[in-house]
């Protein structure tokens, strides 16, 4: 076979070698831009995986939340009219009870009697107070025949004086005599007054102390202890039949129709309360109530927290507003929880509690714009509830706002939307 290119056998070998060099500069140069796009890409700022809501218009309820206890308005607790043996007390909590029906009977405590020598010192004692009596009576008729002897002493020496026969200073001791006997006789008047109430007291205690002969209480003496209103037993002081003083408490009455609640909240809540105010129970075991405020107590009383901090706290007073129906299993003292609305907004635009942050004394948010990047804004807040804001100017409907920012998100950062559940 003969050569094509006798002239130059090497230049074929030559050629793929040279071809060979520049693949293998061409796959280095390759290597090379790859190494460099990839430190490019990890030294390149990543968007900020973040959470994003929108501002919206909507309705938003203010409300302050704080326990609360039921109580009957209208309770009366029934006592005894007078120390005595008071009879057995069969009703028990949860009884109906009619007005005027009879809740038991006492027989009033008969006088403490007395012994021989007792006795005889009341009769001695009553004796001399009526001795005292006369004595009084008699110091008073002398009084009385020492002033008029007095009156016409000064009579006559009024006359005498007017004719020059005694001197001035005569007529001033017999004056001076009259008015003293006027002094004897007032005196002896009130002497009379207290040893007649003297004989009384001690007539009166001997009077007790002398029990008649046979003397025994009848059984038709005792006191009917009737009920005041018409309503249901809450509590019975007194179950079994004792000796009780005046003013014993026996049972506790109430209306079961004038239920309230009571919920005391700080004295900072309590200034934006308002009478009339909407409110929520829940928390008792059953569906939630309407109720409204019906009053707000204008003195504060000091409690401990549960982290055992002193507090200012009012107690507010709100009236169901549901048919009894609803809320016949609620009883008094039941415990609740009340939700009262103290500001109503019915059309504004929200955004939750956590997109906002203080900055420099004001308000702010990090909006999304359309380019991805975080941009800071200062808002004006108008009202706060418990999860949502009222933004009064800084945002409009529809802006993207960061929920939660963290540190790492800045003005012109770049941040990358989380996936909603």
């Amino acid at each position: 076979m003969t050569n094509p290119n006798p002239s130059h056998p090497q230049t074929a070998p030559k050629r793929r070698g040279a071809r060979r060099r520049w693949l293998a500069r061409g796959a280095g140069l390759l290597v090379a831009l790859g190494v460099v796009a990839g430190v490019v890409f990890a030294i390149a700022p990543r968007p900020v995986p973040v959470d994003v809501v929108e501002a919206a218009n909507g309705p938003l309820a203010i409300t302050v939340q704080d326990d609360g206890k039921t109580r009957l308005r209208d309770r009366t607790i029934v006592s005894t009219p007078v120390a005595g043996r008071v009879s057995r007390v069969t009703l028990r909590p949860g009884d109906e009870i009619r007005e005027g029906q009879i809740i038991t009977h006492v027989v009033p405590q008969l006088p403490a009697l007395v012994d021989e020598r007792s006795l005889a010192e009341a009769e001695a004692r009553a004796q001399a107070t009526t001795a005292s009596v006369g004595q009084a009576r008699a110091n008073i008729d002398r009084a009385k025949t020492a002033l008029e002897l007095a009156k016409t002493d000064a009579a006559r020496a009024r006359e005498l004086h007017a004719a020059g026969a005694i001197p001035k200073s005569e007529l001033d001791r017999q004056v001076a005599e009259e008015r003293l006997r006027a002094a004897d006789l007032s005196a002896a008047e009130f002497g009379l007054l207290v040893a007649r109430n003297e004989d009384n007291l001690a007539k009166i205690v001997l009077g007790k102390g002398r029990p008649a002969k046979g003397a025994k209480p009848e059984p038709g003496a005792s006191i009917d202890i009737p009920s005041p209103i018409r309503g249901v037993v809450l509590r019975v002081h007194q179950e079994s039949d004792a000796v009780l003083g005046p003013g014993a408490p026996l049972v506790e009455l109430g209306d079961p129709g004038s239920m309230e609640v009571v919920v005391d909240v700080l004295t900072a809540d309590a200034v934006r309360i308002k009478p009339g105010q909407a409110a929520t129970i829940s928390g008792w075991g059953g569906a939630d109530l309407h109720a409204h405020v019906r009053r707000v107590e204008p003195a504060a009383m000091t409690k401990l927290s549960s982290l055992g901090v002193e507090e200012q706290r009012v107690n507010v007073l709100l009236d169901l507003q549901d048919p009894r129906e609803r809320w016949l299993a609620l009883g008094d003292g039941f415990r609740v929880e009340a939700s009262i609305v103290v500001d109503q907004h019915d059309d504004a635009l929200l955004v939750p509690i956590g997109a906002l942050f203080a900055r420099d004394g004001a308000r702010r948010v990090f909006v999304v714009g359309a380019d991805g990047r975080a941009s800071e804004r200062t808002v004006s807040v108008a009202a706060q509830g418990l999860t949502q804001a009222v933004i009064a100017e800084g945002l409009a409907a529809g802006d993207r706002v960061v929920l939660h920012p963290s540190d790492r998100i800045q003005p012109g950062v770049r941040v990358a939307p989380r996936a909603q559940p």
